[in-house]
């Protein structure tokens, strides 16, 4: 699984990251419980967000976040096991960050709170320093291969 520390406003939340489609069916259903400070972080990328409520044993609070890491919308207590309700951010939104209910009170998050992403699983860190490593390479390669042709 892969985590990410997200700060918001004051508070750290440890996010599981949803990033697949069976991620994001699945999401927290059937879950018993939410640790506090815990959460389940939706990236939906260029899809149409939403959240769908079947299979939910506790209600959430649904924190809508934007490509900037700004919060843009907020579903307050969002009722377990309504299957034919679909929560939709108001203002356009790549994130959605579901945590427990009372969450968003008792942490004062409000529109346009400020998303910052502090660190991340050692699985997630791994992922992109190979990347980091192979985009240095390549650039290197480049630069070289240029001092040889002039």
């Amino acid at each position: 699984m892969k985590y990410f520390y997200l700060k918001i406003g004051k508070v750290v939340v440890k996010a599981e990251l949803a990033n697949t489609a069976v991620k994001k069916v699945k999401g927290l259903m059937l879950r018993k419980k939410l640790k506090d400070n815990h959460g389940m972080l939706f990236d939906f990328g260029r899809m149409r967000p939403g959240i769908w409520m079947f299979g939910m044993r506790f209600p959430i609070d649904i924190i809508w976040i934007n490509s900037a890491m700004h919060v843009v919308g907020i579903n307050k207590n969002a009722k377990h096991w309504k299957f034919w309700k679909v929560y939709e951010p108001k203002e356009k939104a790549r994130y959605a960050l579901e945590v427990n209910s009372g969450f968003v009170d008792r942490n004062d998050v409000r529109m346009w709170t400020e998303v910052k992403i502090l660190k991340s699983s050692k699985e997630t860190k791994k992922r992109y320093c190979i990347h980091k490593k192979l985009h240095r390479k390549t650039i290197h390669k480049r630069r070289v291969h240029r001092k040889i042709n002039k």
